[in-house]
């Protein structure tokens, strides 16, 4: 142990101290036919009277790259906010740099964090709730957190960042790695979802599916901006793995026309119709009939509900 805590003493990139805790930050590298294997790995050494306790995370990942500064770019590109973060608050001590060094290794908490910071500064390092629930998902204590700057719920891949004082409201993508501002359209569905989204915790119908699978639905209505939004969430329960998840979350707002709105595949539906059959084609009629039972959706929504569900069961009289 004293051999690797010499190690990270003596090539950390990242080091600094607070209270009783040290913490040390080591990239290491290993490159194979033009592929570069990166590890990160950090060191958190907590003593008391008693002696002390050594916790080690890591991030690793393997790219092809064929050069060492290629790889740099790379940690830079996915992890330098994080980075950046910790190191200055190793800087001026902050008691809560031990709680940023807990999310080292964790990928969503890491690159939530990191965005954090560029937008709020020091600030979000006096910010409790918002590092005790990344933190929670860092260690799979939830798979969902929400507050007033944060969205994240890992069944859906949702990573959502709001920047309160700015008004403005960025979603993590994929393919670009990064996040993402959405568009005066869209945003004012992901500002129904932080108004409502602990409203939809408690379900309020359970249907039965094929093979034991079941599915809860529950539904809230917000309004934003003048604009009634009605939110519904479809949970799933699989009978193998004999667990509940979310399955998906929809935004339904009518004027003209209904629109329907899917976090889990961030784009719209413009129908109850191809919303039922995006979100479980076999329980079309269940998601329309919930619609028309619950006093959350607008009468347009409910008209629309109720002429899909006469069109889907009407019977074709043939001649005798």
């Amino acid at each position: 142990m004293k051999r690797i805590i010499k190690l990270f003493e003596e090539n950390s990139a990242i080091k600094g101290s607070v209270g009783n805790m040290s913490i040390y930050v080591v990239p290491l590298y290993s490159f194979s036919l033009k592929k570069v294997y990166v590890l990160l790995a950090g060191l958190v050494i907590e003593r008391d009277s008693s002696g002390y306790v050594v916790k080690i995370n890591f991030l690793e990942y393997d790219n092809y790259v064929d050069d060492r500064k290629k790889a740099e770019k790379f940690i830079e590109s996915n992890y330098g906010r994080f980075l950046k973060l910790l190191e200055r608050a190793l800087a001026i001590k902050h008691p809560n740099a031990t709680r940023i060094a807990e999310l080292f290794g964790c990928y969503v908490s890491d690159i939530m964090i990191g965005f954090l910071h560029e937008i709020y500064g020091d600030d979000i390092l006096n910010d409790n709730e918002t590092l005790s629930g990344l933190r929670s998902i860092c260690y799979d204590e939830t798979r969902f957190f929400i507050n007033d700057k944060v969205i994240v719920v890992l069944d859906i891949s949702l990573q959502v960042v709001r920047d309160v004082r700015g008004n403005k409201v960025f979603v993590y993508r994929y393919d670009i790695k990064d996040f993402h501002e959405v568009s005066p359209k869209t945003k004012v569905f992901y500002d129904a979802l932080f108004k409502g989204f602990r409203d939809l915790l408690k379900p309020e119908a359970v249907v039965e599916g094929e093979l034991g699978y079941r599915y809860a639905f529950s539904s809230t209505e917000v309004e934003v901006d003048g604009k009634k939004i009605s939110l519904m969430m479809i949970d799933e329960y699989n009978p193998y793995l004999n667990e509940w998840h979310i399955y998906d979350i929809l935004a339904i707002t009518c004027d003209n026309r209904c629109l329907v709105y899917s976090f889990g595949m961030g784009d719209y539906r413009g129908s109850l119709f191809l919303a039922g059959y995006t979100v479980l084609e076999k329980l079309m009629n269940y998601f329309l009939g919930y619609i028309l039972s619950s006093g959350k959706f607008q009468k347009r929504a409910k008209d629309e509900a109720m002429g899909t569900l006469i069109k889907r069961n009407e019977w074709e009289i043939l001649p005798a």
